[in-house]
C-alpha cells in the first residue's frame, strides 16, 4: 500500500477476509464476563510532595470506571490493605455489585496535604483510570461532595468525563447548571437531607439527565441519605445509566482512531465476521483508512469458505461507503501471482467502541444488513477521540509477508485478556492459478499472550467449516495446526506454522511479516 494516495492493498499490500474465533470460544468472548474482580490501592502523585489514594475495584473487562468522590470531610481512611474507615459510603458497600455488572470503581480519598475533591487530584485520577482500561470514564459525589463534583465536570477537557452521577446530593451550586455530560441523579424519596429534584432542575446544560427517586431501605445503619437496604436498586440505576449513555457526549463518535481495530461479527451468524485495521489520519488529518478482512463463506453450506477485503477512508461522523475486493489465483506461502478485483461495495457505520453495521451489496448478487459487535475487549477505544493503543494492542492491525502474493494476515491482540485472535486469508498449498473461489482459504489463529511478552510462542490454527453466507448455520472449528509469532519491533514479526491436519496437513514454513499500516503512536520497539 503506498501512504500517500490509497492504493488497494492485495496481500502483499491488502488483508484477505479474517477468521472468527472458533465456535466455544466465540461464545465466550461474545459475552462478557466479569467474574474475576481485583481490588487495588494505588498512590498517585499528581502534584510534587502531595500522595493521591485511591481504592481501585476492578472486573477483569469492565464497560466503564466511575470515580467516586465521598461526602462528608471527603476523607475515606483508605488502608493498606484496602480498607476504608468510612465504611457507609454507598460505592465502597456497592463496589463488587457494580463489578459484577461490568463497572470499575476508583473511589477517592483525600489527598496527603488534607485537600479532598481538589481538580488537579481528580483530574489525574481520572487520567489515570483511563489507563487502565480505555472505557468511559463517570465522576459521582454525593451529599457534601455534589457540587464539588459538578464543578470539576465543568472545568474537565471535553473528553475527559464521559458522565456524572449526583447521589443524595445539597442544594446545588452555580456550577451544576455548566456540566455538560449526560448525568444522573439519584437519592431515596424517604430522606429530608437530600436536594435531588432540585439538583436535576440545575442541570439545564446536561445533554442528557435522569432523576431517579428509590424509595424504602433502612433508617439505622447508614441510613435512608446513604440507601441502607437499597443498595442492589442502587448499583442497577447507575449501572443502566451508564450502560445506555456510555458513547458519553449525544451524537458525537470519532472513528478516526487506531482503537476500532480488532475482530467484529454478527453474533448470529457461526463462524464468520471482520477482523479490521484502521489507521488513523492516513487518508487525511481527521480522517482514519480502515482495511478489513472479511472471512465467510460461499452462499450454499457445499460450497466452503470464501474471503473478500473492503478497504476505504471513514467519514467523520457518519457511514462510510468503500468497495468489497476478491483476491483469486494465489497459493498458500507462495508467489504464484494473485489477482484482486472489486465485486461489491459496503456501507460500514461506528455506533461506538463496540458496536457497528454494514450494509453490504455484491455486483448481481446478495445484499444485506450485518449487525457488528467487536469481540474481543475494548482496550484503547474513545467514545471522543482514542487515546494510544496499550501494550500488545499496539500490535494489532495488517500484516503480510511482501515474498507472497494477495495473503496476510490481521492480527487482534488484547491486553485485557492477555490473548491474540487472528484470521489468516490465504489459499490452497495446491491451488492453480486459475483455481477460482475454491482456490481460497481461510484460518483463525488464537494463543495466550504473556503481559510484556515479545511474541506469542504457543498459537493454536483452527479451520472452520459448514458454514452459509451471512446466514446461521451449524458450523464446525476444529484445530489443524501450530504456529509461533516472533514481535521484532512494531513494523517486523516472523510466524513459524505447521499443519497438523486439513488440507495443508504436513506443511510448514516461515512468514516474514511487515505491517501494512503505519504503527501507531503508542507502538515502542
Amino acid at each position: 500500500m503506498a501512504a500517500g494516495g490509497i492504493t488497494v492493498m492485495a496481500f502483499r499490500s491488502s488483508i484477505k477476509g479474517s477468521a472468527r474465533v472458533a465456535a466455544a470460544l466465540l461464545a465466550a468472548l461474545a459475552a462478557p464476563t466479569f467474574a474475576a474482580t481485583t481490588t487495588t490501592v494505588v498512590d498517585l502523585h499528581p502534584a510534587s510532595g502531595v500522595t493521591q489514594r485511591v481504592l481501585d475495584v476492578r472486573p477483569d473487562a469492565p464497560i466503564a470506571t466511575i470515580i467516586a468522590l465521598p461526602g462528608g470531610s471527603g476523607t475515606l481512611g483508605i488502608s493498606p490493605g484496602g480498607n476504608v474507615s468510612t465504611g457507609c459510603f454507598p460505592f465502597y458497600r456497592v463496589r463488587l455489585a457494580l463489578a459484577d455488572l461490568g463497572i470499575a470503581t476508583v473511589m477517592v480519598d483525600s489527598a496527603s496535604d488534607g485537600s479532598a475533591w481538589r481538580y488537579e487530584n481528580v483530574a489525574a485520577v481520572i487520567a489515570w483510570a483511563r489507563e487502565q482500561a480505555a472505557v468511559p470514564a463517570w465522576l459521582a459525589g454525593g451529599s457534601s461532595s455534589a457540587n464539588p463534583a459538578a464543578a470539576i465536570m465543568a472545568q474537565l477537557p471535553e473528553h475527559d468525563g464521559d458522565g456524572a452521577v449526583f447521589f443524595s446530593p445539597d442544594p446545588p451550586g452555580a456550577s451544576v447548571g455548566a456540566v455538560r455530560r449526560p448525568s444522573l441523579v439519584i437519592y431515596n424519596g424517604r430522606d429530608m437531607q437530600q436536594y435531588g429534584s432540585a439538583f436535576h432542575a440545575a442541570l439545564t446544560a446536561a445533554p442528557v439527565r435522569e432523576l431517579a427517586a428509590l424509595v424504602g431501605g433502612d433508617r439505622g445503619g447508614c441510613g435512608y441519605h446513604l440507601f441502607q437496604g437499597l443498595e442492589a436498586e442502587f448499583a442497577q440505576r447507575i449501572a443502566a445509566f451508564v450502560a445506555a449513555n456510555g458513547a458519553g457526549e449525544a451524537g458525537h463518535f470519532d472513528s478516526n482512531q487506531a482503537g476500532l481495530a480488532g475482530a467484529w461479527a454478527n453474533l448470529a451468524t457461526d463462524s464468520q465476521g471482520l477482523v479490521i485495521d484502521v489507521a488513523p489520519d492516513l487518508v487525511a488529518p481527521g480522517q482514519a483508512l480502515l482495511f478489513g478482512g472479511w472471512f465467510t463463506y460461499d452462499i450454499t453450506a457445499a460450497g466452503g469458505v470464501r474471503w473478500y477485503t473492503i478497504q476505504g477512508g471513514l467519514e467523520p461522523g457518519g457511514p462510510s461507503t468503500m468497495p468489497i475486493y476478491r483476491t483469486l489465483g494465489g497459493r498458500l506461502d507462495s508467489s504464484q501471482p494473485a489477482l484482486t478485483e472489486p465485486v461489491g461495495s459496503v456501507s460500514i457505520a461506528f455506533d461506538d467502541c463496540t458496536h457497528a453495521s454494514l450494509d453490504y451489496a455484491f455486483d448481481g448478487g446478495p445484499s444485506g444488513h450485518v449487525p457488528l459487535t467487536r469481540l474481543l475487549s475494548n482496550a484503547t477505544c474513545l467514545p471522543g477521540s482514542g487515546g494510544a493503543p496499550a501494550g500488545s494492542a499496539a500490535w494489532s492491525g495488517a500484516w503480510a509477508d511482501p515474498d507472497n502474493s494477495g495473503q496476510g494476515l490481521v492480527f487482534d491482540f488484547d491486553p485485557v485478556q492477555h490473548v491474540l485472535f487472528a484470521a489468516w486469508y490465504a489459499f490452497d498449498a495446491d491451488a492453480a492459478v486459475d483455481g477460482g473461489p475454491d482456490g481460497q482459504d481461510w484460518y483463525t489463529l488464537q494463543g495466550a499472550v504473556a503481559p510484556d511478552a515479545d511474541g506469542v510462542p504457543a498459537i493454536t490454527i483452527y479451520a472452520s467449516a459448514g458454514g452459509v453466507f451471512d446466514q446461521a448455520a451449524p458450523t464446525t472449528t476444529v484445530a489443524v495446526g501450530e504456529a509461533a509469532l516472533a514481535m521484532h519491533g512494531c513494523t517486523a514479526a516472523t510466524l513459524s506454522y505447521q499443519f497438523t491436519g486439513g488440507r495443508n496437513a504436513g506443511r510448514s514454513g516461515v512468514l516474514d511479516l511487515v505491517r501494512l499500516t503505519p504503527a501507531p503512536p503508542g507502538c515502542t520497539p
